[in-house]
């Protein structure tokens, strides 16, 4: 069915030839479906495709960037199986758990909760389903537990966004993580080199750095030792996350020595990356809360 959704859309006259050829082109550099290519591209509308895909399917949708969440239901799904599995409870209805899911076929944790209780499954958009299930455990990590209206959070999240740094000299690599982290709600600066990347360091002050390790006028290795310097005698922590193109023993040994947090062997998958964006965030946001604490 999604391999032939493209030629379906067409034949609708929903999209046309171009729209096509490009959310395929971003399709493979996203490592996301067609739907939500077209989605992110702005060729469709997510109510629009989500319409289409639940008529051709016979199966209920959900736009999830209009949707209401209830919090306290997250308790139902850990954030390590709804972020594995792509699934998101939301909503509690005539005794039934509604779920959203990015596909019809029960994986194993749906179908342990089946077992439980029951439970309504809709299909959603993937890339708003990932960004809904990031934001939506967020809150619920941060203790809430209300029901919220998704539109509106993301909104104030956009107001005050997380601003990330990414440093690479390969210019296509730069866009494709400079648009991906962007497209879920980070501030994004970049740099080419190591030595540009320690000025915008100091400059834009970030909360998380992305970096390559191999790149002209000094490497991320001697970057990152300089800014884990500033970090240190500034009494600040800004985690650092080193990409590069080996997966040997002794690149990772440079790495976490230099002071990286986390380390991404090429090539980068953009789902992988931003829930290793959202780990260090995280554990930047609980070591401020504890320098704060210790501060008083």
């Amino acid at each position: 069915m999604f391999q032939k959704i493209g030629e379906m859309l067409l034949d609708a006259g929903l999209i046309n030839e171009r729209q096509l050829v490009e959310a395929l082109e971003y399709q493979k550099h996203h490592g996301v479906r067609l739907g939500s290519a077209l989605i992110d591209s702005g060729s469709i509308s997510e109510e629009a495709f989500m319409t289409f895909l639940g008529r051709q399917m016979g199966a209920p949708t959900v736009v999830l960037s209009r949707q209401t969440v209830r919090l306290d239901l997250l308790s139902r799904i850990s954030r390590a199986d709804a972020e594995r599995e792509m699934l998101l409870p939301f909503d509690f209805e005539s005794g039934r758990l509604k779920v959203a899911v990015q596909d019809t076929q029960l994986g194993p944790v749906l179908r342990q909760l089946a077992d439980k209780q029951s439970i309504a499954t809709v299909l959603a958009a993937d890339s708003s389903l990932r960004r809904a299930i990031s934001v939506a455990y967020d809150l619920f990590d941060q203790g809430r537990r209300d029901t919220v209206r998704l539109p509106e959070v993301i909104t104030n999240l956009r107001e005050t966004p997380r601003t990330i740094l990414i440093v690479d000299d390969e210019e296509t690599l730069l866009l494709l993580l400079t648009t991906g982290l962007s497209r879920v709600g980070y501030r994004v600066v970049t740099a080419v080199n190591g030595q540009q990347a320690v000025e915008r360091f100091e400059a834009e002050k970030p909360d998380l750095v992305v970096m390559d390790v191999r790149m002209p006028k000094m490497d991320g290795l001697e970057a990152c030792q300089q800014m884990k310097a500033r970090c240190k005698s500034q009494k600040l922590f800004v985690p650092v996350i080193l990409l590069t193109a080996k997966d040997t023993l002794e690149d990772k040994v440079q790495g976490f020595e230099a002071g990286c947090d986390e380390y991404l062997v090429k090539p980068i998958r953009l789902q992988e990356l931003e829930v290793r964006v959202r780990a260090m965030m995280q554990m930047k946001r609980l070591q401020d809360a504890l320098a704060q604490e210790k501060s008083r």
